[in-house]
């Protein structure tokens, strides 16, 4: 609703035209609705033993959605390189932290980074441009994730969390840019 209103604004309509940008900021209030009452709603998850399937099910939607548009922008080749490059990267790097918010956060800040980078692939002159744009404002985004915590009781800011939101955020990036490089080398072909 919200959206609506401030999409009929001349300003902000040509940013929210599109909808990447507008799933960009869905993805980025959820983030920190999370935060905010994350620690409730884990509260109430783990009372009923959910927790984990919780968090399996959350991880797997955004792996699937991310596979379905990676098939159907690039090459199966290129695809199947992402998808394993990612699957290593989220394998190795997921184990390391040990409370399950960060998981889920690690995952919302590559979706974020992901619609950022959509949002903005056609507004900017270059692709490498996209890719700047979007890793700085998910960095921008994860700070002010963490300045949100600070003004909540129990929560505080810590420069490691705005870190791993960083990387969480670069990582998807870094995989669409590896599928780019095997979809250019397969076309040189």
């Amino acid at each position: 609703m919200i959206l609506l209103l401030f999409s009929r604004s001349k300003l902000i309509k040509p940013i929210f035209h599109n909808y990447w940008a507008i799933a960009a900021v869905l993805v980025y209030l959820v983030t920190v609705l999370i935060s905010i009452f994350g620690r409730k709603l884990f509260d109430f998850f783990y009372s009923y033993g959910v927790v984990k399937h919780v968090v399996i099910a959350f991880i797997a939607a955004g792996a699937v959605a991310f596979i379905v548009h990676l098939l159907k922008v690039y090459s199966l080749k290129a695809s199947v390189f992402a998808m394993v490059v990612g699957l290593v990267l989220y394998s190795v790097i997921l184990p390391f932290y040990g409370r399950i918010q960060e998981k889920i956060h690690f995952v919302l800040f590559g979706v974020l980074s992901y619609a950022i980078f959509k949002a903005v692939e056609e507004k900017v002159s270059t692709r490498a441009t996209a890719y700047v744009v979007a890793a700085c404002i998910t960095g921008l985004g994860g700070y002010v994730d963490e300045i949100i915590q600070y003004y909540i009781p129990d929560r505080y800011f810590d420069w490691r969390d705005v870190g791993i939101n960083f990387v969480a955020g670069i990582m998807p990036l870094g995989i669409v840019f590896c599928a780019e490089l095997v979809s250019m080398k397969r076309d040189k072909l």
